[in-house]
């Protein structure tokens, strides 16, 4: 588990910033190994592929997230990720993905793909979040822009 670990870290390193990484990245990954990795019983192992989803999806003009909303498979793992923001999960990058998710027009998406699933008060709880612990004014526009220049991500591996 250890090596999967590392090659999502690494993997989700390579993303920060570079399109081309991220394009060859969702053609191997998209659906089938990001849905398998992210019903894994590891949480870091869901972290860190819920890291890889936000950098592919959080820049404007990524196609994957139009795929991710438009496809079965993919409003399934968007179900999933808004799932792992509920305890006893709580994972970062998922909540970080799903605060992409609902920024700019797609909030009502976002609704309609989790209203069945009783996912609605997390999608919820989640824009509250981004909305109240947000420091500057500028940031609390429920439709703004994300920002897409996000730090290399260090995960602690445990030794």
């Amino acid at each position: 588990i250890e090596v999967i670990r590392a090659a999502l870290q690494l993997t989700s390193n390579l993303c920060v910033g570079n399109h081309a990484v991220q394009g060859a990245v969702w053609a191997r990954l998209y659906p089938t190994m990001f849905r398998t990795l992210l019903n894994s019983i590891d949480k870091q192992v869901k972290n860190y592929v819920c890291s890889i989803l936000f950098h592919c999806t959080a820049w404007n003009g990524s196609s994957a997230l139009e795929e991710m909303t438009n496809e079965d498979e993919g409003k399934e793992m968007i179900r999933l990720c808004v799932g792992l923001c509920q305890p006893p999960n709580n994972l970062e990058w998922a909540q970080l993905f799903v605060e992409g998710l609902i920024c700019v027009e797609r909030f009502i998406n976002m609704f309609e793909i989790c209203k069945n699933d009783n996912l609605v008060f997390t999608l919820l709880e989640v824009l509250t979040e981004k909305v109240t612990t947000s420091s500057d004014p500028s940031k609390k526009q429920l439709f703004g822009e994300l920002e897409s220049a996000v730090p290399v991500t260090t995960f602690p591996i445990p030794g």
